[in-house]
C-alpha cells in the first residue's frame, strides 16, 4: 500500500532561504536554522523557521494547508531595528515569491496562500526581532 507523506517544509525552506541570501547579501550574511539557540547574541542576523503544520486539503489527496512562522533576529540593540526590518523584507519577498518558490529544484509548495505582516516583537534580552507567517498550499511524497 502506497503512503503519500507531508513533506519537511521546515527543511526545504531553510535550504532554500539560506542558498538565496547567501547569493544575494553575501555568504555568511544570516544564519537561517529551524532551531533557535537560547540567547541571540549577533551580531549575524539570525533566520528562523518554525513549521506549524496545517490541515489536509479533502479536495485533493495529498496535499496541505501548510503554515510557517518565520522569526528574524538582527541589530545592536532592540533600538537598532533596522537591520531586523531590512532582513524581514528582504526574506518575506523571497519566501512568497511565485512562481520561483514553486518552480524551485525539489519544491513541494503549489501555492502562496496566506502571508502575514511582518510584526515587531518586543523581546527579553536587548535584540530587534521581526515575526511574520506564511501559508502554502504542498504536495507530499508517496512512499
Amino acid at each position: 500500500m502506497a503512503r503519500i507523506l507531508p513533506p519537511d517544509l521546515e527543511l526545504w525552506l531553510c535550504t532554500y532561504l539560506r542558498g538565496i541570501l547567501d547569493v544575494e547579501l553575501g555568504p555568511g550574511t544570516a544564519t537561517v536554522s529551524n532551531k533557535e539557540p537560547g540567547t541571540y547574541t549577533g551580531p549575524t542576523p539570525l533566520v528562523v523557521i518554525r513549521s506549524d503544520g496545517g490541515p489536509a486539503d479533502d479536495t485533493y489527496p495529498g496535499q496541505w494547508y501548510w503554515q510557517v512562522g518565520v522569526s528574524v533576529l538582527a541589530g545592536a540593540s532592540r533600538q537598532d531595528d533596522q537591520p531586523a526590518n531590512d532582513i524581514a523584507c528582504h526574506v518575506l519577498a523571497i519566501l512568497t515569491e511565485e512562481p520561483e518558490i514553486l518552480l524551485a529544484d525539489g519544491s513541494p509548495i503549489t501555492k502562496v496562500s496566506a502571508i502575514g505582516g511582518i510584526t515587531p516583537i518586543r523581546e527579553e534580552h536587548d535584540t530587534a526581532r521581526r515575526y511574520m507567517t506564511v501559508e502554502y498550499h504542498v504536495v507530499g511524497t508517496v512512499q
